[in-house]
């Protein structure tokens, strides 16, 4: 009975004490709104937005997760631009673009990825099929 007992309640302690990986996703580098409480992605936007280039219009920012971090993704979707996909960490910290070279971090990434910002006139996705928007809601 006191095997059942211990071995019970330390199941029961375990399975308290794991923890979910979306936990640690939805807190964004520790802060509530990664648009307006990140000075450095406060101030790249702030950059794109000041620049009034025709191309601002596919411009946008999306979150999500890379080696169990949170990082960052500058994106377009400008039909006829030949860009490089950018990755952020919390700390506005370039760590590698998206790409399939051995140095590259694998598109991979982008499954889970969420749009943090976009441009006012965006043009992307207006059927947003793929991506998941989240807005205001921090």
């Amino acid at each position: 009975m006191k095997n059942t007992l211990l071995f019970t309640t330390l199941f029961f302690i375990s399975f308290l004490s794991c923890k979910n990986d979306d936990d640690n996703f939805n807190n964004t580098c520790n802060v509530l709104n990664p648009v307006e409480d990140l000075s450095w992605l406060k101030e790249q936007i702030a950059e794109l937005e000041t620049e009034n280039s025709t191309f601002l219009k596919f411009m946008y920012f999306s979150q999500t997760k890379y080696d169990e971090q949170t990082v960052y993704v500058l994106r377009n979707c400008c039909p006829y631009c030949n860009t490089a996909i950018l990755v952020y960490n919390c700390e506005g910290i370039h760590i590698g673009t998206i790409g399939n070279d051995d140095n590259d971090i694998t598109p991979d990434i982008l499954k889970n990825e969420i749009i943090i910002w976009e441009a006012s006139n965006f043009e992307c996705f207006k059927k947003k099929i793929y991506l998941k928007k989240i807005g205001k809601m921090f």
